[in-house]
């Protein structure tokens, strides 16, 4: 009897922590805070090709910002001028964030 109600106590407290909802906001970086822009939901006025499919991982202390971040430093590293299609998603509890990397024509 006592070790089901530990089980009880332990299975209530485990679904409260699991049952927790959180919501994030990553702002948008000004054209002069960035070497590269940033594209969401909208696409570049220039002309531009695709060149490589981008994702940038965390672990749980990862803000969004912190990983878009991470996503421009990488485009820039490989030269790219834009990243488009910018979505953020999360594996579990490790946030991501990924993008299509393009070059201007």
């Amino acid at each position: 009897m006592k070790y089901q109600i530990r089980f009880f106590v332990f299975a209530c407290v485990l679904f409260f922590c699991t049952s927790c909802a959180t919501t994030q906001i990553a702002k948008k970086q000004t054209p002069d805070q960035t070497k590269v822009d940033l594209f969401f939901a909208e696409r570049p006025s220039k002309h531009f090709k695709e060149v490589a499919f981008l994702e940038a991982d965390g672990s749980i202390f990862h803000s969004p910002e912190t990983l878009l971040r991470k996503l421009e430093r990488k485009a820039e590293d490989e030269g790219y001028d834009a990243i488009i299609n910018i979505q953020f998603s999360s594996k579990f509890w490790w946030p991501s964030v990924s993008g299509i990397g393009v070059k201007y024509e």
